[in-house]
């Protein structure tokens, strides 16, 4: 009875008091095992006179012909936690990060209809907001080898918790920077990791003490490089960022990664490797390189707090660009002592992974 009368309710109220905005504009269903994986945002601006509270989320997914699939819904007491959208003064704007981001894979999502109830501050009303969305699915186009050797952890991808997943759009520091697209959606930070998954020996306190640290890295796929940076210096130590400044973004929001390797594969795709050691880059501007061949180092240069390297698949060599997915052929998903051999594998959070037959650089 509750979810009627709060639909009555929202039927009386002008459909134009909340803009939204789906971001990015080609919505993209990915396949990731048994699960598809949905990855995108709205952008929610209050065009009324009153605070509005998000109350509820409700989806409705069809499939091709229109007729009803499934239904799912998020109120107000998870959606305080989760969404930087929850109140609209009037006027604002906020992002709010779709969380209903992974269905099995069979299931028909030919359109999701989305609205948004929210509660506003002056009448016991109700304003909803209906947006519809018709995702693409999205197959590899480029595949990937693994950048590291040996036992890789993917300390943080693109769940819905990442923070390469929820930057805000509309965030201040965002807007300063002049980003409008979110280039590092479906981003990865590998490292290497023993048996036991420890990251480091003894107390790590020290850049060297992690397998990571120095490890040559090999580009991911063939391509052309087209921009390079290998002079900024590492931070000092693990969990500190002391020689990255983020005031520097403003000049060129490139150094987000310190130093990197941006590559060319064609077709509209770009691969970036960030965080590099100073000084390691094997490569410069201009130069053809094949998969597998040798680029750079590992480090924990520019926005990192411990070596890693940074990989990400974008639709564009500068920042104006969206973040695509990133998929890697033949390598061995590890689960304990229970290993797979996966032919192409969407990587995410949590994923350990070993290639399945080593790449010489």
């Amino acid at each position: 009875m509750l979810l009627t009368g709060l639909a009555a309710l929202a039927m009386l109220v002008a459909p134009d008091s909340v803009r939204v905005t789906v971001t990015p504009a080609t919505v993209l269903a990915a396949p990731r095992g048994s699960q598809q994986v949905l990855n995108f945002d709205f952008l929610l601006t209050n065009l009324t006179g009153d605070t509005l509270t998000l109350d509820e989320i409700e989806l409705v997914v069809r499939d091709d012909t229109g007729r009803f699939v499934t239904r799912r819904f998020l109120r107000a007491a998870a959606l305080a936690t989760v969404q930087p959208a929850s109140v609209l003064p009037p006027g604002a704007a906020g992002a709010l990060f779709n969380p209903f981001q992974q269905f099995d894979r069979d299931t028909p999502l030919g359109r999701l209809d989305f609205t948004f109830h929210f509660r506003r501050s002056s009448s016991d009303g109700l304003i909803a907001a209906v947006t519809s969305v018709v995702p693409t699915r999205r197959l590899p186009r480029t595949t990937a080898i693994l950048p590291m050797a040996g036992r890789l952890l993917v300390d943080d991808g693109h769940d819905f918790y990442s923070h390469h997943r929820r930057l805000d759009l509309l965030a201040g520091f965002v807007k300063a920077v002049g980003v409008t697209r979110n280039f590092e959606r479906y981003a990865l930070d590998l490292l290497p990791v023993d048996t036991a998954g420890r990251r480091f020996q003894g107390d790590g306190r020290r850049l060297e003490d992690w397998f990571g640290y120095a490890q040559l890295l090999v580009a991911p796929t063939a391509g052309r490089v087209v921009a390079v940076h290998g002079t900024q210096p590492d931070n000092s130590a693990p969990g500190v960022q002391d020689r990255f400044d983020p005031r520097s973004l403003a000049e060129d929001p490139f150094l987000l990664y310190g130093n990197y390797v941006v590559l060319d594969y064609g077709d509209g795709e770009f691969g970036v490797l960030g965080h590099l050691q100073p000084g390691s880059l094997l490569v410069q501007v201009g130069d053809r390189v094949r998969q597998g061949q040798a680029i750079a180092r590992a480090g924990s240069s520019g926005s990192s707090l411990y070596p890693h390297v940074h990989y990400e698949l974008r639709s564009a060599a500068t920042l104006d660009a969206d973040g695509l997915p990133v998929y890697f052929t033949n390598v061995r998903r590890l689960d304990g002592a229970a290993s797979r051999v996966e032919p192409t594998w969407f990587a995410d959070t949590g994923d350990v992974l070993e290639a399945a037959s080593p790449t010489r650089p």
